[in-house]
């Protein structure tokens, strides 16, 4: 007899907290950690190291978490923050996340950060950057164990040191070896 097909998104961005990396990461990086921050024309950007990143800040934030609206409003300096512009709420609830699961008929989604990729080449120091991936990963396990079997976590690596990277891909896969690289072929 056939199994039934099995549905898995495997590019299922979430929308993180602000800040889940000052809560989430070792107490001596604590005041470097990731945070969202405003540039003097009231745009908002994730520092890094308290720096806005190289490229500018140029309200792109708040439009991340703009999926479905016009992004318009949210590139308008201070219009709307980060934190008030996470839509939908599937992006930042694991529970509503699930419910989308459930009426688009989806089993599985691989997690994946969104605020989360685009920090790190603005990071140059190596135990700094492993420092936040752990917060991140961290954070994420708390986000997906609502829901185990759902929602799987895909860990960040840091990539400027390879020891640093290893280190934390071993840690991530002992931390729960069950949900970071869970999802297996039916």
């Amino acid at each position: 007899m056939d199994k039934p097909a099995r549905y898995i998104d495997v590019d299922g961005h979430i929308l993180e907290p602000g800040g889940l990396w000052k809560e989430y990461i070792e107490p001596e990086y604590r005041d470097r950690a990731l945070q969202i921050l405003e540039d003097d024309q009231g745009l908002e950007y994730l520092s890094v190291d308290g720096k806005p990143p190289f490229y500018g800040s140029g309200g792109t934030l708040a439009a991340l978490g703009a999926i479905g609206q016009d992004v318009r409003p949210f590139r308008e300096p201070g219009r709307v923050k980060w934190k008030n512009s996470l839509r939908p709420r599937g992006g930042y609830d694991p529970n509503e996340r699930v419910k989308v699961m459930d009426a688009e008929g989806i089993d599985q989604t691989l997690v994946y950060p969104s605020l989360g990729l685009i920090w790190e080449g603005d990071c140059r120091d190596a135990k700094f950057a492993a420092a936040n991936c752990r917060a991140y990963n961290s954070w994420l396990l708390d986000f997906c164990k609502p829901h185990p079997e759902r929602l799987i976590p895909v860990a960040h690596i840091p990539t400027l040191d390879v020891e640093e990277g290893v280190m934390e891909l071993r840690r991530a896969a002992a931390s729960h070896p069950k949900e970071f690289g869970s999802v297996e072929p039916s």
